[in-house]
């Protein structure tokens, strides 16, 4: 027969054992998801091309809605006078496209004249995503 104090051991060997099972499996999934998320890609190549010009991944459309969202609320708020022009160029690199150049030429200029005096012209669709 098995004592309490022998059950009690193995109760706190197998807790300890699963324990590390946890740890192991919390690591390889932080792993996984920073491989799966697409967060790999190299820093100088989004600054130039921006993250619409990245390979498809999980952690290219995060982060594009993420800043999509801060763009968003800035406007919302007529935070005007906060230079968006990083997330922008997250978002669309140092060349950017005709959607990407209208949108940094009109925060740009909300910018500079204040809130509520930035005509915002219906755009064209260019196929930018």
């Amino acid at each position: 027969m098995t004592s309490a104090v022998e059950i009690r051991g193995l109760a706190a060997a197998i807790s300890d054992e699963l324990n590390t099972l946890d740890i192991d499996t919390e690591e390889e999934e932080r792993q996984r998801d920073h491989a799966d998320s697409g967060m790999s890609f190299d820093r100088a190549e989004v600054e130039e091309k921006g993250l619409i010009h990245m390979p498809d991944c999980p952690g290219k459309f995060r982060q594009i809605l993420e800043t999509l969202q801060l763009l968003l609320d800035r406007v919302n708020r007529k935070e005007f006078y906060v230079d968006c022009s990083s997330a922008l160029r997250l978002l669309y690199g140092h060349q950017p496209s005709q959607r990407g150049n209208f949108l940094c030429t009109r925060f740009g200029e909300a910018r500079k004249t204040g809130a509520g005096r930035v005509g915002l012209p219906e755009v064209a669709d260019d196929g930018d995503r």
